[in-house]
């Protein structure tokens, strides 16, 4: 289960995370794109993350 939450639920958390307050300022600011632009970038920052993370930290023997 601890495997689970670091390979799978913290980028998603994250991702979700970063691109919502990018889509917020941008909002305020009125320049707010399609928000099919966001998914698709917390989308590649969760495969960023989540393949970095398998690397860096990986399985051990």
């Amino acid at each position: 289960m601890n495997n689970l939450k670091e390979y799978l639920l913290y980028p998603v958390i994250t991702s979700a995370v970063c691109s919502g307050i990018i889509a917020f300022a941008d909002w305020k600011r009125g320049s707010l794109e399609s928000i099919w632009w966001y998914l698709v970038a917390a989308f590649i920052m969760y495969a960023v993350l989540a393949v970095s993370r398998f690397l860096v930290c990986g399985e051990k023997k």
